[in-house]
């Protein structure tokens, strides 16, 4: 009987070896039609043996793989054999270098994945180039995590994929993928020495763009302790208090910036709009504060700046514009007596005036942007209120034109 138990089990033994060589054989098979150029034959038996028990656990395996989804990307014939074989080949190399527990492959490895890094950052690069952040973000995505590998499997190649990583995260933010974008900077921020304003800049808009303004203000926090006088933590900062209506801390942060700007070492230009701009924006704020004299100051500052910048002189002449319609507005109330005919005479001098005053303005703002609707709008209105029916005419004109009503 034990004789007996003793042969079964020799056969048994017999019967797996033979099915684990079949499966090796699968992967020479696989290597022989690459080969060839046969890659759909190449494709299936690599299949097979990625699936196989005993050789999915084979670096050669995940290496031929790799090997195999390489050549299907290159070939404009077979590619369609496989939905993305540029990736399955990163996904392949990775693998393969994973299970390559003694290093056998290593050189294989690392010229396969050196190559496809250097493919994939230049596209990516390309593509930031070109604006098309789609692409830019897939391929980033690709060069990270590459360059997640390719330090361990040569410790003199010194290539960070951080900075790869936060252009994925850059990519993912142009194309309004922000739980991607959020992610990417967050794991920057804390598993990593990146260190740029720009991080923490991106990080903030992302959780503006997702409506969590509290965490955007944290990680802007924390950026300003890094960066104590960068001029686009602060505008990031006020941004996210702007869109929260907190203009008085807003008006605190403009002023702040306003007083760095000028160690921003900004090419001239670029400060004058840069200036003009926060001027601008701090005139806003007091308008939101009811503080109309600081706002008109700041209006008349930002054109003292750059004096052919068109938001300013808009905004001075929308001042005087907005307190002439609330004028109106009062004056349509007043009933019929004669107490209240004195009322309405007195209120619309002080509303023309104001109309009048706005008008200097609106035409500054008009001749640097003649399409701008709401200038247009407003100058009609302007112009029929104080009788001057020739330029309502033109404007009208205009804005029929530019098809607008």
């Amino acid at each position: 009987m034990a004789k007996q138990f003793k042969l079964t089990l020799i056969v048994i033994c017999l019967i797996f070896s033979q099915a684990s060589f079949g499966q090796k054989k699968e992967v020479q098979n696989a290597y022989s039609a690459l080969g060839r150029g046969e890659l759909q034959d190449a494709l299936t038996s690599i299949n097979n043996a990625t699936n196989d028990e005993d050789t999915k656990v084979m670096a050669k395996t995940w290496l031929y793989r790799g090997k195999i989804m390489d050549a299907i990307a290159a070939s404009t014939k077979d590619q369609g054999l496989v939905t993305d074989p540029a990736g399955e080949a990163v996904k392949s190399y990775i693998r393969a270098y994973q299970l390559d527990e003694k290093r056998e492959f290593k050189d294989d490895i690392y010229i396969a994945l050196y190559n496809l890094f250097t493919t994939y950052y230049n596209q990516a690069v390309a593509s930031i180039g070109k604006l098309e952040y789609g692409s830019s973000y897939k391929n980033f995505a690709r060069a990270s995590e590459i360059m997640k590998v390719l330090p361990k499997l040569n410790t003199r190649f010194k290539i960070s994929p951080d900075t790869a990583t936060f252009y994925k995260g850059y990519s993912a933010y142009k194309i309004e993928k922000y739980p991607a974008a959020k992610s990417t900077f967050q794991y920057l921020i804390d598993s990593t020495n990146y260190r740029t304003p720009d991080l923490y800049v991106l990080q903030g808009n992302t959780f503006l763009a997702l409506n969590d303004t509290a965490g955007g203000l944290a990680v802007l926090e924390k950026g300003k302790a890094q960066f104590p006088d960068n001029l686009s933590i602060m505008l990031s900062t006020l941004n996210i208090y702007l869109f929260t209506n907190r203009f008085k801390e807003a008006i605190d942060k403009l002023n702040e910036a306003i007083d760095k700007l000028p160690n921003s070492k900004l090419p001239e230009d670029e400060l004058k709009t840069k200036s003009s701009d926060l001027y601008n924006a701090l005139g806003d704020a007091y308008d939101r504060v009811n503080d109309t004299a600081k706002g008109n100051a700041a209006y008349r500052k930002a054109i003292e700046v750059k004096p052919d910048y068109f938001r300013p002189y808009f905004s001075l002449g929308a001042e005087y514009y907005n307190v002439a319609v609330e004028i109106n507005k009062n004056m349509n109330k007043l009933g019929t007596s004669d107490a209240d005919q004195k009322k309405y005479d007195a209120m619309k001098v002080d509303r023309d005036r104001n109309f009048i005053m706005a008008i200097p303005f609106l035409e500054k703002a008009h001749s640097i942007n003649a399409k701008d609707m709401d200038t247009l709008r407003a100058l009609k209105e302007i112009y029929t209120r104080t009788n001057q029916k020739d330029k309502a005419d033109k404007i009208k004109a205009e804005i029929d034109a530019l098809g607008g009503k």
